[in-house]
C-alpha cells in the first residue's frame, strides 16, 4: 500500500518486475503521464487503486478488459484530466462540435463578403 506517500512523476516501470504483486494501491499521491500498458501483464494484479493522482489520457485497454470481466478491481476517480474511454469520446465531442461550427460560420461569412465584393465590382 503506497497510498498517500508523496509519490510523484510517472508510474515507475519497476513495477513490471513484481510479477507476484496482487494488490497495488497508489493513490493520493502526486502521479502524472498515462497509465503504462505494462500494469495489464501483471497476471496476479487484482486490485490496482489509482484515484486521487493527476494522470491523464485513458486506460489502457487491456485494463479494461481485465475490469470488464472481473478479474481485476480498479478505481480511477479523482484524476482531474483522466477518462475512461467512453468519456474520453464524449469530451471530445463537446469541443470538436462547437469549433467545427464556429469555422463553417466563419467560412459561409467570408464566402458571403466575397461575393458581395465581387458584385460591387461587377457593377461599376
Amino acid at each position: 500500500n503506497l497510498s498517500s506517500s508523496g509519490i510523484s512523476g510517472e508510474i515507475d516501470p519497476y513495477i513490471f518486475s513484481l510479477t507476484s504483486i496482487e494488490s497495488l494501491d497508489l493513490s493520493n499521491n502526486s502521479l502524472t503521464g498515462l497509465v503504462p500498458d505494462f500494469l495489464a501483464e501483471l497476471e496476479s494484479l487484482t486490485v490496482l487503486n489509482l484515484s486521487g493522482n493527476n494522470l491523464q489520457g485513458s486506460l489502457p485497454a487491456g485494463l479494461v478488459e481485465k475490469a470488464n470481466n472481473r478479474s481485476l478491481s480498479l478505481s480511477v476517480e479523482r484524476n482531474p484530466n483522466f477518462c475512461l474511454s467512453d468519456s474520453c469520446k464524449k469530451k471530445n465531442n463537446r469541443f470538436i462540435v462547437p469549433v467545427l461550427a464556429s469555422v463553417v460560420t466563419f467560412s459561409v461569412f467570408l464566402a458571403a463578403l466575397v461575393i458581395l465584393q465581387h458584385l460591387r465590382r461587377r457593377k461599376q
